[in-house]
């Protein structure tokens, strides 16, 4: 198969090279040969530039660039699911090419919620609090903590039609089971 690669910038400078030694100045009129030597001389000074990089040279610099936008990308999913303070410092364990400001502020955001979850505590059924203005969301709907059975778990519903509830929670809380320890026996 024979070489088709051409080297542009040497055939670029031999024409140059060819319409100076070929062109009669007495042949044209004096705002052409200006033109003229104008593009010439444009022509001569692109040609005395370094070499741009090649169209693959900038592709492989393009794709790296690309992967490292997506981990970073990546990276900012992983620590928006940490939920505890002890997932976050694991997830937040990572090499610093992938930091960007949007995960700086993920992190930020993550902390904010994880300290404003840390604030909200259950309160006893006792208290009524889904009284309040904006304890319920919009179907007057709240999360509460059914003790009643053998494995004890949060529910969303409305907290009239649950009697079995002992502790409840405003709608915008997502309740984090906590961590319980079985004795053997």
């Amino acid at each position: 198969m024979a070489n088709t690669t051409r080297d542009w910038k040497a055939l670029c400078a031999e024409l140059v090279d060819i319409a100076i030694a070929h062109c009669n100045p007495d042949d044209f009129a004096v705002s052409d040969r200006i033109r003229c030597a104008a593009v010439l001389l444009r022509a001569r000074a692109a040609l005395a530039q370094p070499e741009p990089e090649g169209v693959e040279d900038r592709i492989v610099k393009l794709e790296a660039d690309l992967e490292r936008e997506r981990l970073r990308l990546a990276a900012c999913s992983v620590v928006a699911m940490a939920d505890t303070p002890e997932s976050a410092a694991k997830a937040r364990d990572m090499s610093p090419e992938y930091h960007s400001a949007s995960l700086a502020d993920v992190i930020r955001q993550t902390d904010a919620l994880m300290e404003r979850r840390a604030a909200i505590k259950p309160v006893p059924v006792s208290e009524r609090p889904w009284e309040r203005e904006g304890w319920c969301d919009n179907n007057g709907w709240c999360w509460g903590f059914d003790a009643d059975d053998t494995d004890p778990f949060w529910v969303f519903d409305h907290p009239e039609a649950c009697g079995c509830w002992t502790h409840v929670l405003p709608h915008y809380a997502l309740p984090i089971p906590e961590p319980t320890t079985q004795e053997n026996n």
